[in-house]
């Protein structure tokens, strides 16, 4: 005899992991790659194995976390129609303290947005960023900064994401503004 299981996640542990990963506060974008690509017009497909930023320039807290759904204009859940654009399609942020977990769990937000900002002045050029999760520091490193650099990071705990991208270029008295949208 076989034994068979069947199993189900269910949405109120979903929602649990959600919440759980956006509370846990530790991401960092680290942005990297000063120099060019072969092609700078086409950069390379990055590795789903990496574990690691190559030429990693610096390091910046992420400042915003939340859940995200596709835009489902006209619905009880969704009051607007969209919040932002991301590869053809439009996202709502959730307001976790304006929505009951009845609506989280009927509307399944399994996508979350994770935002920062470079102020001009913290880089040059760079053509690759990662997201990390629970970096660990030097000793002795002021850990209530945003920006690190590579030599105040003793590991970058867990890359979620890794993007290479053509060059994007420092402007003065402008931000470069980071967003990630992953799914859970």
């Amino acid at each position: 005899m076989v034994d068979v299981y069947k199993t189900v996640e269910t949405k109120s542990g979903k929602i649990n992991n959600v919440l759980n990963f956006i509370n846990n506060n530790n991401f960092y974008f680290a942005i990297g790659r000063s120099f060019p690509w072969d092609d700078d017009e086409d950069p390379p497909v990055p590795s789903s194995t990496a574990r690691q930023l190559d030429d990693v320039i610096l390091y910046k807290k992420c400042m915003y976390a939340a859940p995200v759904v596709q835009s489902g204009c006209g619905t009880v859940q969704v009051t607007n129609c969209g919040d932002f654009f991301f590869k053809g399609d439009t996202w709502e942020v959730i307001d976790l303290e304006k929505t009951p977990d009845s609506v989280l769990e009927e509307i399944d937000p399994s996508f979350i947005l994770i935002e920062g900002v470079l102020e001009a002045r913290e880089y040059t050029q760079f053509r690759s960023m990662a997201l990390f999760m629970n970096l660990s520091f030097v000793a002795g490193t002021n850990v209530n900064k945003l920006t690190y650099s590579p030599s105040e990071v003793s590991s970058t705990g867990v890359m979620y994401r890794v993007v290479y991208h053509t060059p994007i270029i420092s402007t003065p008295n402008k931000v470069c503004r980071l967003k990630m949208l992953i799914k859970l």
